[in-house]
């Protein structure tokens, strides 16, 4: 009994030795080495008491991404109200040719057949045109060619006569004046009253002699020319095809000049006076038009507001028939009071505008530019900016990526 309790004290005191070495090894170990040490990093991004997002930048990275600031100044805006519209065709601005004559439409000699959207100059050649006539048609057009070669004839007669006349009137005034010098003007008027006689039933002739000699072959067929240029934009017949007469073959337009369609919100009253608007395409706020009132639109049904036309000079932009627009119509009343915020310093996330204020040294503060108008020198802002803040107007954008660069690390 006495041994083995003997050999269990025995065991437990090993035990206890064994425990008290492995535990010097470990506060051995552990006590040379040195505490590690925890460096943060302070966070880039945070949020002002309005909500917007902060971002610190060091004076380095300000210096190489070329930060540049500028002092938002106050402005006024006259009192207006936004309409939307869309651009449209100028019918001024546009030409078409027709055929004189029923033919057969075959591309000209000198070209290739005109293509859509093709820019031809003034007097360019479009088509040539193999003339059609009925039998009636034809029969009708020998009927008058006959009797105009029978003018011709009778005209050249007279035209001998009095030709013969003159001559002899002529003579007597210059003996003695036997004619007098009014019945010598007589005659020479009546001689080349009937030289022009003679040239108009030619030329006639010669015009029914070429359309009923193209139908044989015996003479050049019709050549179309437009006399205006521009863009090709319709192009009714293709080469091979048969078209009737005052048939159009095609039609060119210039889009230098458009009318601008402008639909007034309900409930707004537009004075029917007004003369101008300035007119912006949908897209290109930096890109500001003068619009000058043609007429107040014929109402359409479908459409609640008041509707006018402007015609719009588009200068060098290139706009066509179709383009959304925005246009900005004066109202009596006094202007409106804010900022102006520099078209460059705004920059756009999720479908706003944006634009950073230097609220320190290191900081930009992000704020929405809000019921922004487009003018000319940049955007107008009634609210949410301070005249004399400085706005970043070169390297906005670079704030930007850091500012989402700086969320995605989870420093916000």
């Amino acid at each position: 009994m006495k041994k083995g309790v003997h050999w269990a004290l025995g065991v437990g005191f090993a035990l206890t030795l064994a425990a008290n070495f492995v535990w010097a090894v470990y506060s051995i170990h552990h006590a040379g080495e040195k505490p590690e040490e925890k460096h943060e990093e302070p966070k880039r991004l945070s949020r002002d008491e309005s909500g917007n997002a902060v971002l610190k930048i060091d004076k380095e990275t300000q210096d190489r991404a070329a930060l540049q600031g500028e002092e938002i100044r106050e402005a006024v805006l006259p009192n207006e109200v936004a309409a939307y519209g869309r651009f449209l065709e100028d019918p001024a601005r546009s030409f078409t040719v027709r055929s004189p004559i029923a033919g057969i439409v075959r591309k000209p000699s000198e070209r290739e057949w005109p293509k859509l959207g093709e820019a031809l100059a003034d007097g360019s050649p479009v088509a040539t045109l193999l003339p059609r006539f009925t039998p009636l048609e034809r029969v009708d057009l020998q009927s008058r060619l006959t009797s105009a070669q029978a003018e011709v004839s009778a005209t050249t007669a007279s035209l001998e006569a009095a030709k013969a006349s003159f001559e002899r009137a002529k003579a007597l005034n210059a003996q003695d004046k036997t004619a007098s010098d009014r019945a010598v003007q007589e005659a020479e008027a009546r001689s080349r009253s009937e030289a022009a006689k003679l040239k108009a039933a030619v030329e006639t002739v010669a015009a029914m002699e070429t359309s009923l000699g193209a139908k044989t072959g015996t003479a050049g067929p019709v050549h179309l020319s437009v006399d205006r240029g521009g863009e090709v934009v319709d192009l009714p017949v293709q080469p091979g095809e048969t078209i009737e007469s005052g048939q159009p073959v095609l039609r060119v337009a210039t889009f230098d000049r458009l009318l601008a369609r402008i639909v007034v919100p309900f409930g707004e009253r537009v004075p029917g006076n007004v003369a101008f608007a300035r007119v912006i395409p949908l897209g290109r706020e930096g890109s500001i038009l003068r619009g000058e009132r043609v007429s107040l639109a014929g109402s359409d049904p479908q459409v609640l507001g008041d509707t006018f036309l402007f015609s719009v000079d588009a200068g060098d932009l290139a706009l066509r028939p179709g383009m959304a627009l925005t246009a900005y119509l004066a109202l009596p009343g006094d202007p409106k009071k804010g900022v102006l915020i520099p078209r460059s310093a705004v920059v756009r996330l999720e479908g706003g505008l944006w634009a950073y204020v230097r609220t320190a040294d290191d900081k930009f503060t992000r704020r929405e530019v809000e019921n922004a108008t487009p003018v000319a020198n940049g955007w107008f802002v009634p609210a949410g900016f301070k005249a004399g803040e400085i706005v970043v107007i070169a390297g906005a954008q670079m704030l930007l990526s850091e500012e989402r660069k700086a969320k995605i690390q989870g420093e916000d």
